[in-house]
């Protein structure tokens, strides 16, 4: 858990795939401000990632022609994955405590 402040709380939690390449980061973010707290799941390029010329003029035509990156696909263990679906159950909880 992190406090950037007294009012605001981040709970940020990454399950790292299979192939040590991409993770999935499960976040709470809370800011006291009177709106309901944020339960985010973000797909990560995780450690150093050498795309080669070829790669990254195929990546940024994609952005120009569609709006968005290619899809990575992320391949959780099955205790990751079991691990990560209750981090989101138990945010859900918070969220729920929060905002009655």
């Amino acid at each position: 858990m992190t406090n950037f402040d007294d009012e605001s709380t981040i709970v940020r939690t990454f399950y790292l795939c299979d192939c040590s390449q991409h993770a999935v980061a499960a976040s709470y973010i809370d800011d006291n401000d009177g709106l309901p707290p944020t339960i985010s799941v973000e797909w990560w390029v995780y450690g150093s990632v050498l795309w080669t010329w070829r790669e990254r003029l195929r990546y940024a035509w994609h952005v120009l022609r569609y709006g968005r990156l290619l899809a990575h696909e992320v391949i959780l263990s099955t205790d990751n994955a079991h691990d990560m679906g209750k981090q989101l159950q138990g945010f859900a909880a918070m969220a729920q405590v929060r905002t009655e």
